[in-house]
């Protein structure tokens, strides 16, 4: 009930968003030689969709370590894993990541759980004080890149 409810807010605030670019778009075609008014109002509505955007993938990505799970969330799904199940921990200095069919690269942590790996990368919300506390809890291996890594 509660993932079924997120999934809603979600889709809610992604409608919201299309409906705000949309009429931005709408605004910027016919705001020119208008008044100095709409341009004013045509930037404000950009910068609010630049806003939802970013809440929106704040939702998305996060993770939460609590006394006994891991619960970590990719797009709409919620995955939760006891913490006795974590086998080993890597520390990866360049994961590789696509954006828009670009990759890149970014720091990440690679859990390992029931011979499957799963990555939390910096792009999370607050990855920073997730890595401190996998490194203080578990003993993490530092590795280079994903293909060092053995499941």
């Amino acid at each position: 009930m509660v993932i079924k409810q997120k999934k809603q807010v979600i889709f809610g605030k992604v409608i919201f968003i299309l409906c705000v670019i949309l009429f931005d778009l709408f605004l910027i075609r016919n705001c020119f030689g208008k008044s100095l008014y709409i341009l004013f109002g045509t930037v404000f509505l950009v910068l609010l969709t630049v806003k939802g955007v970013v809440e929106i993938l704040n939702e998305i990505y996060s993770f939460k370590v609590s006394d006994t799970e891991l619960s970590m969330r990719l797009y709409c799904g919620e995955k939760t894993f006891p913490l006795s199940d974590v086998e080993r921990v890597y520390a990866i200095s360049a994961h590789n990541v696509s954006f828009n069919k670009r990759y890149g690269f970014v720091r990440a942590i690679g859990i390992v759980i029931n011979k499957k790996i799963y990555f939390a990368s910096e792009l999370y919300r607050d990855f920073d004080s997730f890595e401190k506390y996998m490194r203080e809890n578990y003993n993490v291996v530092d590795v280079e890149e994903d293909k060092d890594i053995s499941i």
